[in-house]
């Protein structure tokens, strides 16, 4: 299972799409759902086995007692996270302040928000705040309701297409004349298991992750033919597929970086109350 967007569900679909999957033995009963949270529920409930999930639900889904493995990175996500801005109201992102801001609660989209009050010392106490889904933040948007939105691809391209700006995103500025890599979060999306599943199933696991292993060197090496995989599964332009993988950062390695991060965005839920605790990745 994964949600339908490209940084959860691209490898799985390139990777069913180029039969490397059945290559390894492995005829896959792939869901693809509206969001990240009825991922997580399917998960909870039993009738997902392996899933494609956010570091920031996977959080949640631990807290909730749920037995998982994390069995692979998949992608990092943070490019794909970004403020979109009216330009006509937005140069810099000391406008924002007075301004009326729309986030996500809970999840990427909020710790970005977060970190870039703090990274440019903004007033949010000034700011009107939206809290929103990502349909009903781009609606507001579009109908100009609010000025500027903080949410992940591919509805911050549509954002940019009805005439927004991208101010910045988790990995790059777009500030006029501060253009260039800065790090604001560090976001990832993973393949996790149940626990009882892949304990019973070990060598079904491994294949997988070798089936995986193979689509991410495709990808590296193919990205139109990858992404003409996803555009069409997903419904969606060629043109916006390609743009928008080349935001993520597609490997299956879990590192040492990528753990940290994940602690950073697990204390970013425990201080908004999201969970009681911080899971103990390196046991899972």
């Amino acid at each position: 299972g994964a949600s339908r967007d490209l940084q959860l569900a691209s490898i799985i679909i390139v990777g069913i799409e180029e039969g490397f999957f059945a290559e390894e033995g492995i005829e896959a009963d792939v869901q693809l759902m509206p969001s990240g949270s009825d991922v997580a529920a399917a998960v909870a409930g039993g009738s997902l086995s392996i899933a494609s999930l956010g570091d920031a639900p996977t959080s949640v889904l631990l807290q909730s007692g749920t037995e998982i493995d994390i069995i692979a990175h998949q992608s990092n996500i943070a490019g794909a996270q970004s403020m979109i801005v009216h330009p006509d109201r937005i140069q810099t992102p000391q406008d924002l302040n007075g301004m009326k801001v729309a986030y996500s609660s809970g999840n990427t989209s909020e710790l970005l928000f977060l970190s870039i009050v703090d990274k440019y010392g903004l007033d949010v106490d000034s700011m009107e705040i939206y809290k929103m889904g990502a349909t009903e933040m781009l609606t507001a948007f579009e109908k100009k309701d609010v000025d500027a939105i903080v949410i992940w691809e591919p509805v911050a391209n549509s954002a940019v297409k009805l005439g927004g700006y991208r101010l910045v995103s988790g990995t790059t500025s777009y500030v006029p004349g501060e253009e260039g890599a800065q790090k604001l979060i560090g976001a990832h999306s993973i393949l996790l298991a149940s626990k009882k599943f892949a304990q019973k199933n070990p060598n079904t696991v491994k294949a997988i992750l070798r089936a995986m292993n193979k689509t991410v060197k495709f990808m590296d090496e193919n990205i139109e033919a990858a992404a003409a995989h996803t555009s069409a599964a997903l419904q969606m332009e060629l043109a916006d597929a390609i743009e928008i993988m080349q935001l993520n950062d597609y490997f299956l390695t879990i590192t040492p970086e990528i753990i940290e991060d994940i602690q950073v965005s697990a204390q970013f839920l425990l201080d908004n109350g999201k969970i009681n605790q911080i899971p103990d990745f390196n046991q899972i």
